[in-house]
């Protein structure tokens, strides 16, 4: 026959003879973890390797697993792999996956994410990150405010006589404590 009678998962101990295998009975090995086969693999190479996004944490798999949003395919180590991947793991703070791809980008300045993150968020009035991979945004020191109105990248200073309290989102003629009637 030119397959062997091993299940998915398994592949056969054979030899080829010419176009089609010559299989020894009742003799099928599993199939390593990081790979599947279909059922009638008559050599290891008949185990394919998980495609970039997915995973299989057991021997004699039949089918790889995907790796959902949020989460990236990994090896043994906790390495990202674009095949082979043995298991799946959230994406740490400061970075993303949205299902594409196998492995987790980063935030770019001025956004955020949480762990298990799908995207990233822009930071949020009078808050500014200044690098990519961020967890958290943070307030401008008094004197200064962000950038921008939404995911700032930096701080600039107030234009004196003007100055703001930390948080501000604008620079007011006022100083902290005082108020404008």
């Amino acid at each position: 026959s030119c397959t062997s009678a091993c299940r998915g998962g398994e592949y056969g101990v054979c030899v080829s003879v010419g176009d089609c295998w010559s299989c020894k009975l009742n003799q099928c090995l599993e199939c390593p973890i990081g790979k599947a086969s279909k059922a009638g693999a008559a050599s290891e190479s008949g185990c394919t390797s998980c495609e970039a996004g997915k995973f299989n944490n057991q021997s004699a798999a039949n089918t790889c697993s995907v790796c959902g949003p949020g989460h990236y395919a990994s090896d043994a180590s906790g390495a990202g792999v674009s095949s082979m991947a043995t298991s799946c793991f959230e994406c740490p703070a400061g970075e993303y996956h949205d299902g594409t791809g196998y492995l987790c980008s980063s935030c770019a300045a001025g956004k955020l994410s949480s762990q298990g993150s799908i995207k990233c968020t822009a930071c949020r009035p009078g808050k500014y990150s200044s690098s990519t991979g961020s967890s958290k945004c943070s307030e401008c020191e008094s004197g200064k405010i962000p950038s921008a109105y939404v995911a700032a990248e930096d701080c600039e200073k107030c234009i004196p006589p003007l100055s703001s309290r930390p948080g501000s989102t604008n620079c007011s003629i006022c100083r902290e404590g005082y108020y404008m009637d």
